[in-house]
């Protein structure tokens, strides 16, 4: 059985959720930092994009974040608060839509052989075993995770809910 129908849901109720939180949020507010280390939505839109790179290597998509983004928005990398430092919230978002156009077509389409392979990514192992426990990992937890961030820094920056919650 392909990887469920309600995962690739999840996925696209996720990235509308992302819209919601960012819809009054002007572009030179996007790496504004209320509190030391806390990430900002530059970063944190960054980051999701450059996910997909990571599960388009799981999945066997074609898949690839533009020249440095790895560097700037991948585990690991430095928080940087200036906002010149990062893209446009547009390109930002545009290229996030553009590695889920990439890879979700590929995942709805992997076999049950190809989602039972063993997670790639040694680090990974230990708690996502397989290429399916990181796909939703990936498409759920991972990107709510960071999401509740993005609450938090609105939260911060005296923002309403996005949600009216």
């Amino acid at each position: 059985m392909p990887i469920s129908q309600a995962v690739l849901d999840h996925a696209r109720v996720n990235r509308n959720m992302l819209d919601m939180l960012l819809k009054d949020v002007e572009d030179e507010r996007m790496a504004a930092q209320p509190a030391a280390g806390m990430n900002h939505p530059a970063w944190i839109v960054g980051h999701l994009a450059v996910s997909w790179e990571q599960a388009s290597r799981w999945a066997g998509a074609g898949y690839r974040a533009p020249q440095g983004w790895l560097a700037k928005f991948d585990m690991g990398s430095r928080l940087l608060t200036g906002r010149a430092e990062y893209p446009a919230k547009a390109v930002l978002l545009a290229e996030l839509d553009r590695g889920y156009g990439s890879v979700t077509p590929v995942i709805e389409n992997l076999s049950d052989a190809a989602l039972a392979d063993v997670m790639p990514t040694e680090g990974f192992r230990g708690f996502l075993p397989t290429v399916e426990h990181g796909l939703v990992f990936g498409m759920t937890g991972h990107y709510l995770y960071h999401l509740g961030q993005l609450s938090a820094w609105r939260r911060a920056m005296g923002l309403p809910s996005a949600m009216g919650v």
